[in-house]
């Protein structure tokens, strides 16, 4: 075997473990399907979407979206308002207890992928970021691939004028 089918070999068995344990991990905080995080997160960082907005960031079918906000209601974890340009559409924002689920569930994901990263040094890190970048690039092919791509990350972290899944931005 060669060493590049080896190292994509690798890449591959990596990706499975370690979204294995990011599901498992925001399951264990939520005890919720990924898709649950996944909603929260998004409605955190962009308050006031339509249902149909963030099914698109999440990337399910407008009737699975429908019933996760459902949900979250019930759980008191997302509250319902009127759009202003639309009153047929709602308006949706995290309670105080949405947001701090939401903080938990990247705290979660967080918390799985430094498990994995943290035997490299500071130039390994620098060097993988960069290596990174590259393959999200050319992972990520359109706008709406770009969100769903992006569902569980921290906004915060990798800001939206640096990132590698937006084709607008990167080379």
């Amino acid at each position: 075997m060669s060493d590049k089918a080896r190292t994509v070999n690798m890449l591959g068995a990596l990706s499975l473990g370690l979204s294995d344990r990011i599901r498992a991990a925001l399951e264990a905080n939520g005890g919720q399907a990924a898709g649950v995080p996944s909603a929260l997160i998004q409605i955190w960082f962009e308050p006031g979407s339509s249902i149909d907005h963030l099914r698109r960031l999440i990337g399910l079918s407008h009737s699975a979206t429908v019933r996760i906000v459902e949900q979250l209601q019930r759980e008191g974890l997302v509250e319902k308002g009127k759009r202003a340009a639309d009153s047929r559409s709602a308006s949706l924002k995290l309670s105080k207890a949405g947001e701090e689920r939401a903080i938990a569930a990247l705290a979660a994901r967080d918390q799985q992928i430094s498990r994995v990263v943290a035997s490299l040094s500071e130039s390994e890190m620098k060097t993988l970021g960069v290596l990174l970048e590259k393959i999200i690039f050319e992972t990520v092919e359109t706008e709406e691939q770009s969100h769903v791509f992006c569902r569980l990350c921290d906004i915060s972290a990798c800001p939206q004028d640096r990132c590698p899944a937006d084709p607008d931005i990167c080379p």
